[in-house]
């Protein structure tokens, strides 16, 4: 009994990124699994705002996502006058445009997730990537937020 569940384990996948488990130990979250915390954040995210069809998506593309691996940079630099006034396009009072490069972006499910995240990410008015060159045009509110939440909140996306 005890090694078929150990072989079970070790078939497990994550329910975000389709990764094996392996030797990972298992994030379970009632019926769901997951390789990382940042996975299960982002299905969390995705459940919570209804934006589930992405797994749709990303079924009918084939596409495999790399698992999230936590990222401990807080992104507190692009808050500075001196980051935003070499980096911003356009800016108006609080109002900012800003392009980010979101490397590793191949699949249309997530270009679509990244152009909902105005949806779920307080202080962004838009988003739009392009997907030759994963150039994200962001417009930004920092009335509403900080750049380096905005960052954040794109990377723990994966």
């Amino acid at each position: 009994m005890e090694m078929r569940e150990a072989q079970d384990i070790d078939r497990l996948k994550c329910t975000h990124c389709d990764e094996q488990i392996g030797d990972l130990i298992p994030i379970i979250n009632g019926d769901h699994t997951f390789c990382c915390h940042g996975c299960e954040t982002v299905y969390s995210i995705l459940k919570d705002n209804d934006l589930q069809s992405f797994y749709k998506i990303k079924d009918q593309e084939g596409a495999r996502l790399s698992p999230v691996k936590e990222n401990r940079d807080s992104y507190q630099y692009m808050d500075s006058e001196d980051f935003l006034n070499k980096s911003v396009i356009y800016r108006n009072q609080n109002f900012i445009q800003i392009k980010f490069h979101l490397a590793d972006i191949s699949c249309m499910a997530c270009l679509w997730l990244i152009e909902k995240t105005p949806e779920f990410l307080k202080g962004l008015n838009s988003c739009r990537l392009n997907l030759e060159n994963n150039i994200a045009e962001l417009e930004v509110d920092l009335t509403k937020t900080k750049l380096s939440h905005i960052a954040k909140a794109f990377s723990n996306l994966g």
